[in-house]
């Protein structure tokens, strides 16, 4: 808890440098996004090492692999809800050479490719699309 909360005063005092005070609460909801898709990032295989170091069962790291997916994408949305409320709609499709990046564009892209993809891994979608798959 102590490492997290400094994690997010250092990325406070950061992000208050460039950006608008109102943003925090998406900065935040962004560093979750990131760390739930480097979770779901991590190989999945059944002769993987990381599996047999902490003996989790090729089945239950699925379902982790999914859930992680699944609150990744989520957070993904309510970051980009925050940054378009307070931002607006114009500001998130302009491309920009900022201090922290090139503008949102970029992220406005990937946020509804990650949607997409939650969208097309579902299982109903992909049972009914068996052989587009």
């Amino acid at each position: 808890v102590a490492v997290f909360a400094a994690a997010l005063e250092a990325k406070r005092t950061w992000q208050l440098k460039f950006k608008p005070g109102e943003l925090l609460p998406a900065g935040v909801f962004g560093t979750l996004a990131a760390f739930g898709f480097s979770v779901v990032l991590l190989p999945l295989d059944r002769t993987n090492v990381l599996f047999k170091f902490t003996t989790v069962p090729f089945e239950r790291a699925i379902k982790f692999h999914r859930w992680a997916g699944r609150i990744a994408v989520f957070f993904v949305v309510v970051h980009g809800g925050f940054e378009a409320s307070v931002l607006g709609i114009r500001e998130m499709v302009k491309f920009e050479r900022a201090a922290w990046g090139f503008g949102n564009a970029f992220g406005t892209m990937a946020g509804f490719s990650s949607v997409a993809l939650a969208i097309f891994a579902m299982s109903h979608v992909r049972r009914v699309n068996y052989d587009f798959f």
